[in-house]
């Protein structure tokens, strides 16, 4: 497959940071003007305890820690609000009523439930993303004495040693509704993405890996200026053995120590014929819902779930590249949150030549997916043209349309949004930056 090696993901000369910003931000505002046109909510969630929000005129005192956690939260709970609020201005420049709360057509917060494991509160559920914000049957609220599958997901959540229990400690799972047996537990998954040896695939057809760049300046008199990144990307760093694969989460350190928290490592699978990594080979990370899903097309029944299990994980919503997926197959996101989904892709068939019951339902499934990226940053790339912040997210636009117009496969929208989520961050940093008030 192709593999460009250049500075930004759209151009040579434009910034990757504001690349990923302006993609991640037209698939997001293009997200909430696709379900507010089919007159569905649209609902990004965030984590949060309202208590630690209190205004009471005699607060409880806090330990410095407490004083600490509570600021953080003040903090990203603004920065939220403000987000959601940049993205309905940018859904108001379409007209039709766009934006506005007394027509139902705003995209609003929410407050996802926080993970319980003892009230039984531990699950994600696919397919309850269209019922009302209000409706008690949205979030996954599981009674530990209920019948299957409330009893056995909380069981399941509950032990020490069960599925991937690292940060973003999901773990898929499938609820046969007749009652039979599923396939068993999906841990995130670490694979090979893309590599220069892959055969060329429309369904894969190319990926971005950046050449070494150095971090710009911080401007503090910048808009957001406190929000500007400092990035040193590049497909090589550090020295002799210390390489880093592109797309890799942190290091090769914490690889051990996912291994240890029984992430699956897709990419080292010797039944699967996989050969070791190399330095051109993009890294990837499928999460369990999305295998789950894969596995209820295979079965053509069940529900497709994911649970918080480990201790590093409490918040109950979908990351938005798992929402587009799950919205793409018909089981929308019983809540999304705005934070990282970093370097997030689909599984792919074993190859061009695979038509195993389990490839087909693979292609299937991304085919759908491929279609509502176009969909999304085709109509977010309307929204957002009068909102753009600078200079800069103004050049990454531009090329962005450039980049489109020449390649209309579905495909290759989706591949841009693979690429800008190897640029690590939070989608409500990159709406911040990107979006005017």
């Amino acid at each position: 497959m192709l593999i460009v090696t250049q500075q930004g993901i759209l151009d040579a000369a434009t910034s990757p940071v504001e690349d990923a910003d302006v993609i991640m931000t037209a698939a997001i505002v293009g997200h909430a003007y696709i379900r507010l046109d089919a007159k569905k909510n649209c609902l990004f969630d965030i984590e949060i305890d309202p208590e630690t929000l209190s205004t009471s005129p005699n607060p409880v005192p806090r330990s410095a820690d407490e004083a600490a956690a509570a600021a953080k939260m003040a903090f990203n709970w603004a920065q939220h609000v403000r987000c959601v609020a940049k993205i309905n201005v940018a859904l108001a420049s379409m007209g039709d009523n766009f934006g506005q709360p007394e027509r139902g057509k705003e995209a609003m917060v929410g407050v996802t439930p926080v993970c319980d494991k003892d009230a039984g509160i531990v699950r994600v559920i696919g397919g309850t993303g269209d019922l009302s914000p209000m409706s008690k049957d949205r979030y996954t609220v599981v009674s530990p004495k209920a019948t299957l599958p409330g009893a056995l997901l909380l069981w399941i959540a509950q032990q020490p040693d069960v599925g991937y229990q690292g940060r973003g400690a999901y773990t898929g799972f499938v609820q046969v509704d007749d009652g039979s047996s599923q396939p068993g537990l999906f841990c995130t998954c670490r694979q090979r993405a893309a590599s220069p040896s892959m055969p060329v695939d429309k369904t894969n057809p190319r990926r971005w890996m950046p050449s070494m760049v150095k971090s710009p300046p911080v401007d503090p008199k910048a808009p957001n200026g406190s929000l500007k990144p400092k990035w040193d990307l590049g497909a090589r760093i550090g020295i002799g053995g210390d390489e880093r694969y592109w797309g890799m989460i942190q290091d090769n350190a914490l690889q051990c120590t996912l291994k240890k928290l029984d992430m699956y490592f897709r990419d080292e699978d010797k039944s699967r014929a996989q050969q070791p990594l190399a330095l051109t080979d993009i890294v990837g990370y499928t999460h369990g819902m999305i295998q789950a899903i894969y596995n209820v097309r295979w079965l053509k029944k069940g529900t497709p779930y994911e649970i918080a299990v480990g201790k590093k994980t409490t918040k109950l919503a979908s990351c938005f590249t798992c929402a587009i997926f799950m919205e793409a197959n018909g089981f929308p996101a019983s809540a999304t949150h705005l934070g990282r989904g970093e370097s997030w892709c689909p599984l792919y068939a074993a190859s061009i030549e695979s038509n195993t019951t389990q490839d087909v339902s693979l292609r299937e499934c991304n085919a759908k997916w491929a279609n509502y990226c176009k969909s999304i940053i085709d109509a977010g790339i309307e929204c957002i043209a009068s909102r753009l912040t600078d200079a800069g997210h103004r050049v990454s636009y531009q090329r962005l349309i450039d980049y489109v117009a020449a390649h209309q496969d579905a495909f290759d929208y989706a591949n841009l949004i693979l690429d800008a989520v190897t640029v690590h961050d939070s989608e409500v940093n990159r709406i911040d930056r990107t979006l005017s008030a």
